[in-house]
């Protein structure tokens, strides 16, 4: 079993799910596997020849949905010797029990043994960070996915954002716990297992490089085609990053920044710009954001891309001959096809150091810190650089992929041979 922590409805987890599933049906040609996918009816993934698709651990464990399968009634239930509408009493319900320790310990993972009427003989986790807005799902999916697995766990590549554990302290003791349910945890860089290693075990922490380079194993050659006439930087703009900690006066600094990128690159360099929309919605409110403060002049060298699957998303990227982004995978889709990607995202949410730094490029280089305005100034002097030496920066990016590709497929590897060390292979 595969399973999706979070919804792929974003170009991140559809890719690293899809990467997942398809090098486990590669590389284990006679096993059934079966891919747990959350959201199931909005996700973006790719379609892999042998893999079944179910709905993901935590819709499959949901309480509310066991009380709408289970109840006589869709109008009324009693409830403390009187009657309320169903949807309060599911509300009271997801409030109070479903995302208690007792719920994400014992009863989801029982409701989801329920659901599966049958166990797995192992498990890989998809790569994700934990995080804060959907640290809960993190625990669930991890105390699901050893409920349904009787084998080996494992994860793909992960990291732990050290500003998301913050706000989430309380859970710490629980985060301990569901980690140590998995038998071995593969992280994106050393920043990560630094985190990690107060959690879990160190034995059980091992490295490698993130499974969305594989995009390289899904898509041999690059799908686009670049016109050699003209530049073209993609850039990825992000606004859900400052909702979710409240720095909206920054978000507005943020979009000036690009603003300036983006007009210095028109009539400076004369270069094609693409504002990519990664994830449908938020992304596309920050590409709006932006387009109203360009002029009228610079909009028109300006064109707006916005990828409804995978495919589209590599398409899209790979025809870039450079990248500005503020989600890791556009960049890291990027970087698998030896196109430099300057990162414009937070630096304490450290899955970008972990991938930089595994690769053996230099952060100063790669990476703006989007939630220190201090470095906000760095940017367009980075940009500069890269593409003024464009050839010999994808040179340095495409020997630093090549050198450590093979490792996005360990955690598989490991996976396949503690199966047949156990002989459930």
């Amino acid at each position: 079993m595969v399973v999706g922590v979070v919804s792929s409805k974003g170009l991140g987890n559809a890719l690293q799910y899809s990467v997942a599933s398809f090098l486990l049906s590669r590389e284990m040609p006679n096993a059934e596997i079966t891919l747990a996918l959350p959201e199931l009816s909005s996700a973006k993934f790719c379609i892999i020849d042998r893999v079944k698709v179910l709905p993901g651990l935590e819709d499959q464990s949901s309480i509310l949905r066991f009380i709408r399968r289970n109840s006589a009634s869709e109008e009324k239930l009693s409830v403390r010797g009187g009657f309320q509408r169903v949807s309060n009493i599911r509300h009271i319900v997801w409030e109070r029990y479903s995302t208690s320790e007792i719920a994400v310990q014992y009863l989801r993972p029982w409701l989801c043994r329920l659901y599966n009427r049958g166990r797995y003989s192992g498990g890989a986790v998809g790569g994700h960070t934990i995080e804060h807005a959907a640290f809960i799902s993190y625990l669930v999916n991890y105390n699901c996915a050893r409920a349904v697995v009787d084998g080996p766990l494992v994860t793909f590549p992960i990291s732990a954002s050290w500003i998301g554990l913050e706000r989430r302290r309380r859970w710490w003791k629980l985060l301990r716990k569901s980690l140590n349910k998995l038998d071995v945890i593969f992280v994106r860089g050393r920043f990560s297992r630094e985190i990690l290693s107060r959690f879990v075990e160190e034995g059980r922490l091992y490295t490698a490089l993130d499974s969305g380079f594989g995009v390289r194993f899904l898509f041999n050659k690059p799908i686009g085609s670049v016109d050699k006439s003209k530049v073209i930087v993609g850039i990825v703009p992000r606004r859900d990053y400052f909702e979710f900690y409240g720095l909206h006066e920054l978000y507005q600094e943020y979009l000036r920044v690009l603003k300036v990128v983006v007009e210095g690159l028109v009539e400076r360099y004369g270069v094609e710009v693409v504002l990519i929309a990664h994830s449908v919605g938020s992304d596309e409110l920050a590409i709006a954001g932006l387009l109203k403060m360009l002029s009228k002049r610079v909009r028109k060298a300006v064109r707006v891309a916005t990828p409804r699957s995978v495919a589209d998303s590599v398409h899209v990227i790979s025809s870039c001959d450079f990248l500005i982004t503020s989600r890791m995978h556009a960049g890291v889709i990027a970087l698998a096809y030896g196109k430099p990607a300057v990162f414009f995202m937070p630096r304490g949410d450290v899955k970008v150091r972990d991938v930089l730094l595994h690769l053996g490029l230099e952060e100063e280089l790669y990476l703006i810190d989007a939630f220190n305005p201090k470095e906000y100034g760095n940017l367009w002097p980075v940009v500069v650089r890269i593409t003024e030496t464009i050839l010999q920066e994808s040179r340095v990016i495409s020997h630093a992929v090549n050198r450590r590709l093979e490792e996005v497929k360990l955690p598989v590897r490991v996976l396949r041979r503690l199966l047949e060390e156990e002989g459930l292979l």
